[in-house]
């Protein structure tokens, strides 16, 4: 695999018009000591990469985007991230060397079982930087994720002086929905709470995707009952000609979103796919802009495939699944 040597691509690129980067997140590994059931990066087309195998590529790039001035937040999670802690520090080291304000850590807290790396790893983890930890604790995470080793890591944290922690748990539907699973996470958090004085972040709102799609099904309304949506009116989601965040994969893609690829950093530098951006000479990307999803899965559909919204719970994962397809397309890829 081609990667870009180190020092070669921090030149400012040229903004098409439609980048505006000002946050940068690293999905720094796809393997994790959970796989819980409502984990939406354990999906079939899973990506084999365990880390990053060209790290200076990686680190070329994001000097480019840092380099910029306008990148004001950064993220690294998996996956479980801590699994590969100095990845994790350098990749810290390199924002807060570029006054990169916020510096963020999803965790679900489990990375070793022993105590003296736990204890290395965490203070290394606040040397390097980090401003901000999530740490994932509810119902999905505790029957795969020992509670006294997520303990172990809070522990350590706040021994090293660190006071930005939060638990960060995820919702079925809403945090005021009653469920079983809401019940055992509102239990969960409040006894850390307690014993540990730690704060607790909006956490994130499940919606069903990927290979684990139907494992929440009974709680959700499905697709076509809920309101048509643009990318922009997503939370979090970037609109194509409208991009305000890129994610590393593993492999060494750059993602817009779940499926639109910028490109791969071992194979071009970040400067000559920002510069190459363009989102109206995607056919793909076209329908998207003009038609939303619905053109996407009547596009599908006229290249011989059936994808049905009645078996999705949101759009993002609908589109994901319709962009798959279509990429794979040869007429697809030829005509809008």
């Amino acid at each position: 695999m081609e990667q870009s040597p180190a020092g070669a691509d921090h030149t400012s690129p040229q903004n098409s018009g439609f980048l505006d980067v000002s946050r940068v997140e690293y999905l720094l590994t796809k393997r994790c000591t959970g796989w819980c059931e409502h984990c939406s990066v354990m999906t079939d087309d899973r990506n084999p990469d365990r880390s990053y195998e060209g790290l200076d590529a990686v680190v070329s790039a994001s000097t480019v985007l840092y380099s910029a001035g306008n990148v004001t937040s950064m993220m690294v999670y998996g996956g479980e991230p801590l699994l590969y802690p100095a990845t994790v520090q350098r990749l810290f080291q390199l924002a807060r060397t570029h006054n990169v304000a916020s510096r963020e850590l999803i965790t679900n807290g489990f990375f070793s079982r022993n105590p003296s790396v736990i204890a290395d790893t965490v203070a290394g983890l606040v040397d390097s930087g980090v401003t901000l930890v999530h740490l994932s604790v509810d119902a999905f995470h505790q029957p795969r994720i020992p509670l006294p080793f997520v303990e172990q890591f809070i522990t350590q944290l706040q021994a090293n002086g660190f006071s930005e922690l939060f638990l960060h748990p995820s919702w079925v539907v809403q945090r005021e929905h009653q469920n079983e699973y809401n019940q055992t996470t509102e239990q969960l958090l409040a006894g850390l709470v307690d014993k540990y004085g730690v704060r607790v972040s909006q956490g994130n709102t499940i919606i069903p995707a990927g290979f684990n799609r139907h494992t929440l099904s009974d709680y959700y309304p499905r697709l076509p009952e809920l309101p048509v949506q643009r990318c922009s009116d997503i939370p979090w989601a970037n609109s194509p000609d409208k991009v305000h965040s890129l994610r590393f994969l593993p492999n060494g893609d750059v993602h817009i979103c779940r499926a639109a690829i910028l490109g791969n950093i071992y194979q071009s530098t970040i400067t000559e796919l920002l510069d190459s951006y363009d989102p109206f000479s995607d056919p793909i990307l076209l329908t998207l802009l003009d038609q939303g999803v619905d053109g996407l899965v009547d596009q599908v559909a006229s290249n011989g495939g059936h994808i049905d919204p009645q078996d999705y719970f949101g759009q993002c994962d609908l589109c994901a699944d319709c962009m798959r397809f279509l990429k794979k397309s040869p007429q697809a890829a030829q005509h809008a």
